[in-house]
């Protein structure tokens, strides 16, 4: 009995209405018989940070019967922050989204691999199965890695000021574009963070 990482924990809790598999000191909380006391259930939850920069592409550009994929390059490479190597990825993407304004927009997204944070967890708000359940991802929860997601936005803004790119793209919202401002750790792990989230929240709802 399963769905996705955050719904399965939310369906085993709940599976019967008014019963559940869970720890038994959260399921008797919410007066839910104990079918199962299974700890584990909605423990470790695991999720990658991570960050873009979108830009607009001049046609010349954009995706077309002859390239077809929207995304193809994409790297490793080592932070040099922590011990472990090639613990970043970077991919490009050719189009944003499958409608017309997305077709226009090309991005670059890191994703911080190999995390120091904490594993994250799923609890229940409530005995109800048709609630939304409690979610924490912990993300960024270790300093190490806001600090490599930091780094990578960097680089990838520094990636968008090489001529090559700059000729074919322009900034979509130039306030937001990385400055030694708005370019802080504070900011890229506050946006990284609610976009994760959003980005869950919403496949949630949709599972």
């Amino acid at each position: 009995m399963s769905s996705d990482p955050v719904a399965t924990a939310r369906l085993r809790c709940t599976s019967v209405p008014g019963s559940g598999a869970r720890s038994r000191f959260l399921l008797k909380s919410h007066n839910i018989n104990v079918v199962a006391d299974r700890p584990g259930v909605g423990k470790n939850l695991t999720d990658h940070p991570s960050i873009a920069i979108a830009s607009y592409l001049h046609p010349a550009a954009r995706r077309n019967r002859l390239t077809r994929r929207h995304m193809v390059p994409g790297w490793r490479y080592s932070s040099q922050i922590g011990s472990a190597k090639h613990n970043m990825f970077a991919v490009a993407s050719g189009q944003g989204a499958w409608h017309a304004v997305g077709k226009q927009i090309g991005s670059v997204l890191v994703i911080v691999d190999k995390t120091f944070s904490n594993s994250g967890e799923v609890t229940l708000r409530s005995a109800d199965w048709r609630d939304e359940p409690s979610v924490d991802f912990r993300l960024l929860s270790g300093a190490r890695d806001l600090e490599r997601l930091a780094d990578g936005f960097h680089r990838v803004a520094a990636l968008h000021a090489y001529p090559a790119v700059s000729q074919i793209t322009d900034w979509i919202l130039k306030s937001i574009s990385p400055t030694t401002s708005n370019a802080s750790i504070d900011f890229i792990g506050d946006v990284a963070l609610q976009i994760s989230i959003l980005k869950r929240t919403k496949a949630t709802r949709q599972a």
